[in-house]
């Protein structure tokens, strides 16, 4: 019976509670230019605001955004929201 009421309680439970995206913004290191993207389960997705190249790394809910330039290789740095 204990079972069956873990998997009712996980069942009624709505997703948004496991999962979480937030918004990033930052800059690189090489040129300055603003970087902003979306930070999903630890993964940076975004842009570089001047030249539109794909930026990718490791970001935290409420921290650090850590990140790359995928056409130069340049390190982003920038902070996620906590929401």
């Amino acid at each position: 019976m204990k079972n069956f009421l873990i998997a009712f309680i996980f069942l009624i439970l709505p997703s948004s509670v496991f999962s979480w995206e937030v918004d990033c913004d930052g800059y690189n290191s090489d040129t300055g230019s603003y970087v902003y993207g979306e930070c999903s389960y630890g993964d940076f997705d975004g842009y570089d605001s001047d030249t539109g190249s794909y930026v990718y790394g490791d970001c935290d809910r409420g921290g650090d955004l850590d990140g790359y330039d995928s056409d130069t290789g340049s390190y982003v740095y920038g902070d996620c929201e906590r929401n």
